[in-house]
């Protein structure tokens, strides 16, 4: 009697196949999930076998073992699909090394008895570049200058240090090139960063710009990443909205406040204060803030103004 062999299922990659059954004992495919996989992700690992008329694997375990033979998983077989046996999967966290590495899966016996084995890789990808983009205004003048600050990192430890950053903008065209620093930003131990001025389009709208990771010059690979960076251009300011946020039962002033003239944004400071600056037009404010009903105020806006928002607690 000929058992066949199993079928690999749509989500399956990366097969190694021994049909020998004078090596083997048995055909045996090993599959690994995904087909190339983040150095220390999490992998995958199934072993399928098709046993001879001659043997009886249904009490048999497949143990895996990495390139230095430390054993990294063990599972029992079970039925699959056609008369064939699977192992259930074995999960484990890849090597952060990129590049391929030799594993082996090993069949034993109910006594502990090698039955068959199977030698088969897996392939780590180069190591990513973390890109992080902040302190972008909500709204840049047309044509005028901003500054927003940036970090590389990566995250299986390498020291990115001095790594190197390309922004372009929606054209492709290259609108700054640099380095992050030597010093992390403060609170992380490896987020290396950089503030740098930009000159925004001349168009109004929204710009969707790149920030760019190159490869850096390093003894393990790493890959090019890039991070979206939103810009929401608006013609220049003409007048100045000045708001005042206060308790309406105390007067008393409200800080960290969110005030929002769409699509211009500030915060109250501590005297419950907060400055826009904004182009002539029809705008509708929002003042709003824990524990506080959310204030709002409609109108035009012509010149120079002060608002005040009474802020009304929020009871049940």
């Amino acid at each position: 009697m000929t058992h066949p062999m199993p079928q690999p299922d749509a989500t399956s990659h990366n097969p190694a196949v021994a049909d020998d059954p004078e090596t083997t004992g048995a055909r045996f495919v090993i599959e690994t999930w995904p087909a190339v996989i983040d150095p220390g992700a999490e992998i995958v690992m199934t072993a399928y076998v098709a046993p001879d008329e001659a043997m009886t694997l249904f009490h048999a375990a497949v143990l895996f073992r990495d390139s230095d033979g430390a054993e990294i998983g063990r599972a029992r077989l079970v039925d699959a699909p056609g008369g064939a046996l699977r192992s259930e999967p074995v999960e484990r966290v890849a090597p952060d090394n990129p590049g391929t590495h030799g594993f082996v899966a090993v069949m034993e016996g109910p006594e502990g008895e090698e039955l068959g084995r199977q030698d088969f890789t897996v392939t780590v990808a180069a190591h990513p570049i973390a890109v992080s983009v902040w302190d972008v205004p909500s709204v840049v003048t047309g044509g005028a200058e901003f500054r927003i600050a940036l970090g590389l990192k990566c995250p299986c430890g390498c020291d990115a240090r001095g790594w190197t950053f390309r922004i372009a903008d929606a054209t492709g065209r290259e609108a700054a090139r640099g380095q992050v620093g030597t010093e992390p930003w403060p609170g992380t131990a490896s987020l290396y960063y950089a503030t740098i001025a930009l000159t925004a389009p001349a168009e109004v709208g929204r710009h969707d710009w790149t920030v760019t990771a190159l490869i850096p010059d390093h003894a393990t690979p790493h890959a090019e990443r890039s991070q979206t960076l939103h810009l929401n251009v608006q013609p220049a300011p003409e007048v100045t909205l000045r708001i005042i946020a206060v308790d309406a039962l105390t007067g008393a002033p409200v800080p960290r406040a969110r005030v929002l003239a769409h699509p211009y944004r500030a915060v109250t400071d501590a005297e419950g204060q907060a400055v826009l600056r904004l182009p002539k037009g029809r705008f509708t404010v929002f003042v709003s803030g824990a524990p506080y009903f959310a204030f709002k105020s409609e109108g035009e806006i012509v010149q120079d103004m002060v608002l005040s928002a009474q802020m009304h607690l929020e009871r049940e």
